[in-house]
């Protein structure tokens, strides 16, 4: 039986990056660990709580110029590189060399995608090139994926999750369907996760939506607590030796409201942001917003460590933030400092 706290899905992996936090607190930063690149700003379906909604347009980067970034990443020393969105990566019309050329770098290779448009030699790809691959698929009925997120294509995508699986079978790809739980679907989790089971997906993961200090979002979510609380624990009777059940919910308060159990933010030196625009930023969840520029994408290694780059993170407000991708690791860091561990004590 795995352990959860020390899993792919489970923050605790910061306990493996005590050399990045010593070097945060001098304030004498190690390169990132990973980053994120954004291909692209399109998407081609419309989840009712796109958090990219703000930015949505036709910027999508060059090939040669996401060559670049890898190269300089792959001698930087940076682990891996996650291709996500912004927008939907797949959109990018040489998505698939992308990936091959990363992984050929010799970095670790992650993407999120809802599906929809990847082709028989994208799902190859995939398969050969990248560590983990989650398919945000955020429903359990057909009827509810076709609501949530605009689109007709929800025959295509089970069509495409079936070869997923089939191709990830045996390779070390890491298949998950990923479930963001929201006010139109969270009576499906239970529905969802025995639909991934179906599907044969490795693993299925839910956490709460981010709804809170988003550009464009400010609908209050009304969620059902019981509900999902009754869900959550009915999921994890679904697990098998070939299918794990996974959840996140340490980032947000009983009510599924942001939470922030940390004074101040330390952790975006961890991972860098590229977007689509050709900026980078100072973390996930500050893509494209104005107080979160930190340079273009060819200045990322001159940037860092920088005095400039040291006031940005000063200047982080929590009361502007949403509920923060790297919460976790902020709260080992405050830890780290005060040594409630007392490390030095096997």
């Amino acid at each position: 039986m795995i352990n959860k706290q020390y899993c792919s899905f489970s923050q605790s992996k910061g306990l493996l990056y005590s050399d990045w936090f010593d070097r945060i607190l001098k304030k004498d930063f190690k390169p990132p660990i990973g980053v994120g690149v954004d291909l692209t700003d399109a998407c081609n379906i419309h989840c009712v709580w796109c958090n990219a909604e703000s930015y949505r347009s036709s910027n999508t980067l060059k090939t040669a110029d996401v060559f670049a970034i890898v190269d300089s990443l792959a001698a930087w020393g940076v682990k891996s590189v996650c291709y996500a969105g912004g927008g939907e990566p797949s959109c990018h019309k040489d998505f698939g060399k992308i990936l091959q050329y990363s992984a050929e770098s010799g970095l670790e290779v992650g993407m999120s995608t809802n599906g929809v448009a990847l082709k028989p030699e994208d799902i190859a790809t995939i398969a050969k090139y990248c560590r983990f691959c989650g398919v945000s698929f955020d429903a359990g009925l057909k009827e509810t994926w076709e609501r949530i997120k605009g689109s007709n294509l929800y025959d295509r995508l089970i069509e495409n999750c079936k070869s997923l699986a089939t191709a990830a079978l045996d390779t070390d790809l890491d298949l998950t369907f990923k479930m963001i739980i929201a006010e139109g679907n969270q009576y499906e989790i239970l529905t969802a996760c025995k639909l991934a089971k179906s599907l044969k997906f490795k693993n299925f993961f839910a956490r709460p939506v981010a709804f809170e200090n988003i550009p464009h979002q400010s609908k209050e979510i009304t969620f059902d607590i019981a509900a999902i609380t009754e869900q959550m624990s009915l999921i994890q009777k679904e697990e098998t030796d070939d299918f794990k059940v996974f959840g996140n919910f340490g980032r947000v308060d009983k009510n599924l409201h942001k939470l922030h159990n940390y004074p101040k933010c330390r952790a975006t030196p961890l991972f860098a942001m590229f977007c689509a625009d050709g900026n980078c930023y100072l973390c996930i969840d500050y893509r494209e917003r104005d107080y979160g520029l930190m340079c273009k994408h060819s200045e990322i290694r001159e940037f860092w460590n920088t005095p400039a780059h040291h006031n940005l993170i000063e200047k982080i407000d929590l009361n502007n933030c949403p509920r923060c991708t790297f919460g976790n690791y902020n709260e080992q860091i405050d830890h780290y400092v005060k040594d409630t561990f007392f490390r030095w004590f096997p």
